[in-house]
């Protein structure tokens, strides 16, 4: 046990999308692990998830420079982010800001890992990034993404 609580307390871990339904069930389970922990919340948006070991930063996706503070003075740490920050919609087309969200913060997301040399980055998608198959069909998850065989502008982003 000594060795897991060692490697724990070396490591960061990022989550985009603190204050959603997912991000904040992330956070519950992993401030029970003992590490280091930082969570993104929009700017009025508050924290589901209250523990010692977890950090909010405010901040938005689509600004790149407003994440910096989640991954600065991170020495001797192994980063690992966990990307579930998204925009969802229903509308056929996908709008400005969808795209911007969907497509442009994980664009932001990549360049911050790849700058700060982040260990793991863990991106969570939808099922909606699956093509839709015949009903009865199973569903597999694709090796590549193709827009053109999605529906809605949610998916497409």
């Amino acid at each position: 046990m000594e060795e897991f609580t060692q490697d724990m307390l070396s490591r960061r871990y990022i989550v985009t999308g603190a204050a959603g339904h997912l991000g904040s069930t992330i956070l519950r389970e992993l401030s029970t692990l003992g590490c280091e922990i930082c969570g993104l919340l929009l700017p009025g948006e508050s924290p589901k998830v209250i523990s010692p070991n977890i950090t909010y930063y405010t901040g938005n996706i689509c600004d790149m420079d407003s994440m910096r503070c989640l991954f600065e003075h991170a020495e001797g740490k192994s980063i690992y982010v966990i990307h579930t920050a998204a925009l969802i919609s229903i509308a056929r087309k996908a709008p400005p800001m969808l795209h911007a969200v969907n497509v442009g913060g994980v664009r932001n997301i990549l360049r911050l890992c790849a700058e700060y040399h982040v260990h793991r980055l863990v991106h969570v998608s939808s099922v909606h990034a699956i093509p839709e198959l015949p009903k009865g069909q199973i569903m597999r998850e694709p090796d590549s993404f193709s827009a053109a065989r999605v529906n809605g502008g949610y998916a497409k982003t």
